[in-house]
């Protein structure tokens, strides 16, 4: 004995209900993702500009982001935190984003300045670009660990030390090697 025409029929629509279900809790997750993912990158982009701003008012980079809170260019909006940083819910889990701090106005562009924390996209980084306009993209952890990649944290190092020249302190170069990553 068979399934009727109708149990069939039933068991078609409630498959169907369950694939359109299921359709549309991806959509949401993937556009809650996307939203994340813009407002990081506005978020970012926004402390590019107070950067940028700072850089042409004072004729230098700032020494830290808290400079720019401290000089009245931003007050705590954007925060440090990124808005999709879960791991900055902790406590003393410090700010969403590394900056290299005080650099030479002749460092190139398309050198990395600033990066988000590790973790808080899985396999990307939202990286600022020393540039003159504020400049922001997601660059895979791959590319940023490549050896001396297009986009990579050693190639970024080595036009920042460069820039500095005869001056590169021992303690500012070991403060550079931190922020870029660069092991002796």
């Amino acid at each position: 004995m068979g399934l009727s025409r109708r149990q069939i029929g039933g068991i078609c629509v409630s498959c169907l209900l369950l694939f359109l279900v299921l359709a549309a809790v991806h959509a949401l997750h993937s556009a809650k993702v996307g939203a994340h993912r813009a407002a990081s990158a506005a978020n970012l982009h926004s402390w590019g500009g107070a950067i940028l701003f700072y850089r042409e008012m004072k004729g230098e980079y700032p020494g830290s982001l808290q400079t720019l809170i401290d000089v009245g260019i931003v007050d705590d909006c954007p925060s440090l935190v990124d808005p999709s940083d879960e791991a900055a819910a902790a406590p003393a889990a410090g700010p969403s984003y590394a900056y290299v701090g005080a650099i030479s106005k002749d460092t190139p562009q398309w050198t990395i300045i600033a990066y988000s924390r590790e973790g808080m996209v899985p396999g990307e980084r939202l990286v600022l670009w020393n540039d003159p306009a504020p400049t922001v993209d997601w660059v895979s952890e791959g590319d940023l660990h490549a050896p001396k990649g297009r986009v990579s944290l050693g190639k970024s190092y080595d036009a920042v030390a460069a820039a500095f020249g005869e001056i590169l302190t021992p303690e500012r170069d070991a403060e550079l090697r931190q922020f870029y990553k660069i092991e002796d």
